[in-house]
């Protein structure tokens, strides 16, 4: 299906915020193929002019492995799902992170993966 009004809402703030946060703006989005996940990823992409890559796995080991692959050493945001997040953090990480509910969608990891440390994890929760 495609997104509930208030996930179109949701998918504008997360615009909002990573354009107007220095630093934070990817350089290239990987979503799910299903519908609601390129929805969200729209209004971030168009806005940064960067490309969307749909990722027709829901296997989290290849959803890691395409973003990294076409975007290494970059910023790169990842649009998944309450099931497949979670473990998409976890291999990125190599670190255990709660498990989401399936009504959480505002819900937000930021993984750097430095060259010469160990990854960080920060959750947020976007209003």
């Amino acid at each position: 299906p495609a997104l509930s009004a208030a996930g179109e809402a949701r998918a504008q703030r997360l615009a909002a915020l990573m354009t107007a946060a220095s630093g934070f703006a990817p350089d290239g989005i990987v979503v799910s193929g299903l519908r609601r996940s390129g929805e969200t990823a729209r209004p971030l992409a168009a806005a940064l002019s960067v490309p969307v890559v749909a990722v027709e796995s829901r296997d989290p080991r290849v959803v890691v492995k395409r973003a990294l692959a076409e975007f290494r050493g970059r910023r790169v945001l990842i649009v998944g799902h309450s099931d497949t997040v979670p473990a998409i953090v976890e291999r990125l990480a190599r670190q255990r992170v709660p498990a989401m509910s399936a009504s959480e969608h505002g819900t937000l990891y930021v993984v750097a993966v430095p060259r010469v440390s160990r990854p960080a994890v920060l959750r947020l929760e976007l209003p």
